[in-house]
């Protein structure tokens, strides 16, 4: 069962998940598959990308709901799980994924008021930007339920790391300098790779308060200009030319780097690398003995730990027949019996790196508790939810976007001898010629 959900955590979703069903328990009806039961007499049908719903799904239903809850999987594509979505016939009730939430989607989608009130809990109690409102009605519109948090993994022997639990941006970036190591001029060993790393360029954007999200125009995308700036001018500053060029780190990336992270921080190729928490966590225990992790913030000038994606939501379609059952369902999922319920599963599956639907809840009841219990040995405590940073609404096809132009053109104004906002020009108009191809695709 190990083998089976690795394989699925790293990309056979689309096939896995509906063999992931079968395999669990036959409580989870999976939409399609066949009922004798009138459309009215059935329980809610939830459309997700998440391998975690299937688990949430079994224990629910599991507890005598009847009708019970089915599932609908799809793999999301370049607009999210939404175009699957409008296919379908008939309409599900509710979404949980991280790609449906968009400033053209956020209309098809019910209030979640009177579930965050079900959970006694108050707007107030979640970060900035954690729930999404629609602004035309005025009300939330989805409650987010797990995230994914980046720490930064090196050697437990490493005596610059001894008595840390975080690391700041800042200090990386000076303690990854040190540990580069040149040999007739060639580098050897490297402290971090950061423009081979694409999630740490993403998280170090939100740390600088980048702040790119979707614009007023359909499918554009907006950013703070003078962050933009003091980011990239920090990234230019990590390559010292004088110590090591960004045409060493290239070398070594095409020669060295050729093994998986965890086996080359281990035997010290490379001081550092980031990743999230639960993959991490899903590597097998015999091969992380000698590592450890720290979490990632941007430290005293950025306050706030960045997710490491986009937060897992729920919503509501304001055409579902079955509203109240669907609340129902969500209300149960972020409860403590819920999260409790879905931990008990994962580990009674062995599943590596799941845990709460690929992440930790994002609850203001203290998601310490149930990540040191569920993480044996579990060295740092888990950040509390006021220190995570939410990103602001994003473009449908975000996605997309982010891996053919954003962290390219990222990559080549760390490169590039003209000055920041040249560069933002030139990112104006590779996003600008962009759109107009994928508008044709």
């Amino acid at each position: 069962m190990q083998g089976f959900w690795t394989r699925i955590l790293r990309g056979g979703l689309r096939a896995g998940l509906k063999v992931a069903a079968g395999i669990l328990s036959a409580s989870v009806i999976l939409a399609g598959c066949g009922s004798d039961q009138a459309p009215q007499t059935q329980g809610p049908l939830i459309l997700t990308d998440n391998p975690g719903v299937i688990l949430a799904a079994q224990a629910y239903n599991a507890l005598g709901q009847d009708p019970p809850i089915r599932i609908e999987v799809a793999e999301a594509a370049d607009g999210g799980l939404v175009p699957h979505m409008r296919t379908m016939s008939p309409r599900p009730d509710g979404i949980i994924s991280n790609q449906h939430l968009y400033p053209q989607s956020l209309s098809l989608f019910a209030s979640v008021n009177s579930l965050i009130t079900s959970l006694n809990r108050s707007p107030a109690d979640y970060p900035p930007r954690a729930l999404v409102m629609d602004p035309e009605a005025q009300s939330y519109v989805a409650l987010p339920l797990s995230a994914t948090l980046p720490v930064v993994v090196y050697r437990k022997n490493d005596p610059s790391m001894a008595g840390r639990r975080r690391i700041t941006l800042e200090e990386l970036a000076a303690l990854a300098r040190e540990y580069n190591t040149l040999e007739d001029n060639r580098l050897i060993r490297a402290g971090f790779l950061p423009t081979n790393n694409p999630a740490f360029l993403y998280a170090a954007a939100q740390i600088f308060k980048v702040d790119f999200k979707a614009s007023v125009l359909e499918h554009r995308l907006s950013w703070n200009p003078s962050a933009f700036t003091a980011f990239t001018e920090f990234l230019r500053g990590w390559f010292d030319p004088e110590e090591v060029a960004l045409e060493q780190q290239r070398r070594f990336e095409q020669e060295l780097a050729y093994d998986p992270w965890h086996i080359m921080v281990s035997d010290g190729r490379l001081r550092f690398t980031l990743t999230s928490f639960q993959e991490y966590y899903s590597i097998p225990s015999v091969l992380r003995q000698n590592l450890a992790y720290a979490w990632f913030t941007g430290g005293q000038n950025h306050p706030g730990i960045p997710l490491y994606s986009q937060p897992v939501s729920a919503s509501i379609l304001k055409t579902s027949t079955n509203q109240d059952r669907t609340l129902n369902f969500f209300t149960w999922l972020s409860s403590p019996e819920g999260i409790q319920a879905l931990y008990d599963l994962w580990i009674d599956q062995q599943m590596p790196g799941l845990s709460y639907l690929g992440g930790f809840p994002i609850t203001p009841m203290g998601q310490t508790t149930w990540a040191s219990t569920y993480f044996p040995g579990l060295e740092n405590p888990v950040p509390g939810l006021d220190e995570l940073v939410f990103s602001e609404i994003l473009p449908s096809q975000w996605k997309k976007m982010k891996q053919e132009v954003i962290l390219p053109q990222i990559i080549a104004n760390i490169r590039a001898p003209e000055n920041t906002s040249t560069s933002q020009d030139t990112l104006i108009q590779e996003l600008e010629r962009w759109q107009r191809l994928y508008r044709q695709e």
